[in-house]
């Protein structure tokens, strides 16, 4: 249903596939104001992303500026049971891989985005199907998004909810060398980096390849996955082709680097990264636990930053998601990412507002007691 602001504003929803893909000429224009995080909001993420989770019910509430787009929300429509209560859900469209979520705005003034997302939020209020929250998970405090969006949603009326989604290791603001970054780092990337690197050139023939383009990218996939199948990391419920679809898009728009430790010709450590806007994003790294006993992760990422430091010229060094220990051999900084829960004023979403405060004053004052 379209929401008319004024002779100037306008809210439609583009409903579904088909709604998503009527707005991809916009899409990139918006999302490109979000630098380094560009790639999780691009366009071409969300195709990739649709692709294996084909059922998702998209909800995409546009707003409009004398015809032209100006802000997208992208969310998608669920239905789920919170403390024994089912509920109707608008939540940020994505899942586990999508490294970045917000309202992609054409403005970066901060007080233009607080309208904007005002204006989306009364969308919700006065004409989006039946809903009891919204949920709005993995939010970039440091752009800003969180408090426009708590600020939007105080203009409205609404009741929310701010708590930590999950904690991400970085390093902002690169300016060393390779050489200068790598020797401040601890001992044990100093010394163990050369050590086994040293050890397994020894006893073997070693090699460092770094993947930036499609050339022979279904065979170098393949071998991607046989080397997974060797690691520790759990099986995934993605579908057998959701990396390759993703490497393929990213190498077709220069992000890739998918870096390979090979030991006597054979893969036994992989790192997925994406390189954009000055900033380098890890976004997979594992190895074949038969050859543990070489550190080969910490040799692998040892030389994927020298070579990207040297060749990319990054300034933003970014671990996603967690806070592993291992992250800060390479990095020194930890931030959160926003989770909010924005409540409707239906009855189920204004007694979950209530519940999850109490919930959330109990927990702080069980705390307290233990800490006494």
């Amino acid at each position: 249903m379209k929401y008319t602001i004024d002779s100037h504003f306008t809210v439609i929803p583009a409903i579904g596939v088909e709604g998503f893909r009527s707005l991809k000429d916009d899409w990139d224009r918006l999302a490109m104001n979000n630098g380094s995080y560009f790639p999780f909001l691009s366009f071409d993420w969300f195709v990739t992303w649709l692709k294996h989770f084909p059922d998702t019910q998209l909800f995409i509430p546009v707003l409009y500026r004398n015809g032209a787009v100006a802000a997208i929300m992208p969310m998608e429509r669920k239905t789920v049971n919170k403390r024994g209560i089912p509920l109707q859900v608008y939540a940020f469209a994505g899942n586990a891989y999508t490294q970045a979520r917000a309202i992609i705005h054409d403005s970066t003034d901060p007080e233009e985005r607080i309208l904007q997302a005002e204006w989306l939020l009364s969308y919700f209020t006065k004409h989006a199907p039946d809903w009891d929250f919204l949920d709005l998970y993995g939010l970039q405090p440091e752009n800003g998004n969180s408090e426009q969006i708590m600020e939007a949603a105080r203009r409205c009326g609404l009741r929310y909810r701010r708590r930590v989604a999950y904690e991400n290791c970085y390093q902002d603001g690169i300016t060393l060398t390779a050489d200068d970054y790598l020797k401040a780092r601890p001992a044990t990337v100093r010394k163990n980096a050369p050590y086994y690197r040293r050890k397994m050139q020894r006893e073997g023939t070693l090699e460092f390849r770094l993947v930036k383009n499609d050339n022979n990218l279904d065979t170098i996939m393949d071998s991607y996955y046989q080397l997974y199948a060797k690691s520790w990391k759990k099986s995934e419920y993605l579908g057998p082709t959701f990396h390759r679809d993703l490497v393929r898009m990213a190498a077709a728009k220069g992000w890739l680097r998918l870096g390979f430790l090979d030991f006597n010709a054979e893969p036994i450590a992989c790192q997925l990264w994406f390189v954009h806007d000055e900033a380098a994003s890890v976004l997979k790294l594992f190895y074949d636990e038969k050859y543990k006993q070489y550190s080969p992760g910490t040799v692998l990422s040892e030389s994927m930053l020298r070579t990207i430091m040297e060749q990319d010229k990054i300034r933003t060094l970014d671990y996603l998601q967690g806070a592993d220990s291992y992250k800060f051999d390479w990095v020194d900084s930890l931030r959160n990412r926003d989770h909010l829960v924005v409540y409707n004023k239906t009855i189920k979403g204004n007694l979950l507002g209530v519940l999850e405060a109490m919930y959330t004053r109990f927990k702080k004052s069980a705390q307290g007691k233990e800490d006494e």
